[in-house]
Formats: C-alpha cells, structure tokens, sequence
C-alpha cells in the first residue's frame, strides 16, 4: 500500500492554518504526522516498507 498526505505542522499545513481557509477538500481534511501514519498502518498489521517526508508531503509505503 502507498500512502501520501500533508504532514500535520509542515509548510503546507501551516500555510492552510495561516490563511484560515482549506477550500473545497482540505475543509474535511485531517492531517497527521508520519509516526501517526506509521503507527496506524503498524497497528493494522501492515510493515511499513519506507517513508520519504519532504516539504511537508508525506510518502508511506508498506505491505502485508
């Protein structure tokens, strides 16, 4: 499984906080960390294969 997202407290998390608004997706959006992320797909029994965090964007892949 590939997982990517917006890391919670990077460039572009904080961006959105700054402006105040999140347009049309981000409004229901929730952002987390990727330890967060990690530990989720950990948790569903899934081992994390690598992650690859660069300006505030996220890249998680892992497998069964």
């Amino acid at each position: 499984i590939i997982v990517a997202f917006i890391n919670r407290g990077g460039p572009i998390h904080q961006k959105y906080i700054q402006d105040g608004t999140k347009g049309k997706f981000l409004s229901w959006a929730r952002f987390y960390s990727p330890e967060d992320v990690a530990a989720l797909l950990k948790e569903a029994r899934f081992q994390v294969v690598r992650i690859d965090s660069r300006a505030g964007f996220s890249i998680i892949a892992a497998q069964k």
